[in-house]
C-alpha cells in the first residue's frame, strides 16, 4: 500500500477530506506495516461482504424462480 496522498494539485476537496488524508499520511508515516496489514484486512471484509451478498442474492433468485410460474418465467426473460 502506497503512502496517501491528495489526488490532484487541481482538486479541491472539502476540509474533512483533506484531515482524513492528513491523518492517514500520518497513521501511514508512524508504522506503515501495520498500515498495510489494515489495508488488507479491510480489503479481505469486503470481499467477504460481497461474497455474502452474491450468495444472497443467489439464493433469492433460485427461491423466487421455484416460486414463479413457468408461463411468468419466460415473460419476464422477455422483457
Amino acid at each position: 500500500m502506497p503512502r496517501p496522498k491528495f489526488p490532484s494539485p487541481y482538486c479541491a476537496l472539502p476540509s474533512n477530506c483533506i484531515s482524513r488524508i492528513l491523518s492517514d499520511q500520518a497513521y501511514y508515516d508512524r508504522d506503515p506495516e501495520a498500515a498495510e496489514r489494515q489495508q488488507a484486512a479491510h480489503e479481505e471484509e469486503q470481499e467477504e461482504q460481497e461474497r455474502q451478498e452474491w450468495s444472497t442474492q443467489q439464493e433469492y433468485d433460485k427461491n423466487h424462480e421455484q416460486i414463479m410460474p413457468p408461463d411468468e418465467q419466460s415473460t419476464n426473460n422477455n422483457i
